[in-house]
């Protein structure tokens, strides 16, 4: 009897041995790697009070999306058709925005303008609705790299990134205030036709970092 065991195990160690040898190597997957200054990472979400009294939510989804057929995977927006490669948000088919188009993508951070292929995504715009810009007038650019901003209730944030966005169909620009590890803090707006007065449109309340 103890003959058939061994007979029995020494059969199902080769049939596994056999199984794993027939089986093809799966390329290892690599997850796109994030900026400190948009951790949005598989989760991730931020609440934000919208001009005062209303508010607004920035959300990732808890999946990831896979970068075209390529084994690299990236997060992505919850409900809209955009995810997050490094310090670029970009489109993939198949979203609920309007005018959502293939492989359309911008910068978070970086400048762009005129000669940016495709239409730009004005991250500045998030709080009108998830839609893509027609147009290329509309760029970014840096406009310190270390600062602190306050929110509305009061909170200090360090080691902020100050962004600017310019849109050359409208007289409105855009100010987003990136905080080290935990993304958009702030975001206020100015008409050029009137430099002294500031619009409060998102001051970050809460927030949550999730993780791959």
């Amino acid at each position: 009897m103890k003959s058939q065991n061994l007979l029995a195990l020494v059969s199902l160690f080769f049939i596994f041995q056999s199984c794993e040898k027939d089986e093809p190597n799966k390329p290892e997957l690599t997850k796109v790697i994030l900026s400190d200054y948009f951790p949005a990472y598989p989760g991730s979400w931020w609440n934000y009070s919208l001009y005062l009294t209303e508010s607004f939510q920035i959300e990732m989804d808890t999946g990831v999306y896979q970068i075209n057929e390529n084994q690299v995977l990236a997060p992505k927006f919850k409900n809209i058709a955009w995810y997050v490669e490094g310090g670029n948000i970009k489109s993939y088919q198949g979203g609920s925005a309007p005018g959502t188009a293939i492989w359309k993508s911008a910068p978070i951070f970086e400048q762009y303008g005129e000669d940016t292929p495709g239409c730009p995504v004005p991250f500045g715009q998030l709080h009108i609705g998830y839609y893509f810009y027609q147009g290329p007038h509309v760029w970014r650019e840096l406009v310190t790299a270390d600062t602190s901003v306050s929110t509305l209730d009061g909170t200090v944030y360090n080691d902020v990134m100050m962004i600017k966005e310019i849109n050359q169909d409208t007289t409105q620009v855009y100010y987003d205030y990136f905080s080290k590890n935990i993304g958009l803090v702030k975001r206020d707006s100015m008409n050029t036709l009137n430099t002294t007065e500031f619009i409060e449109i998102l001051s970050l309340e809460n927030y949550s970092i999730g993780s791959y």
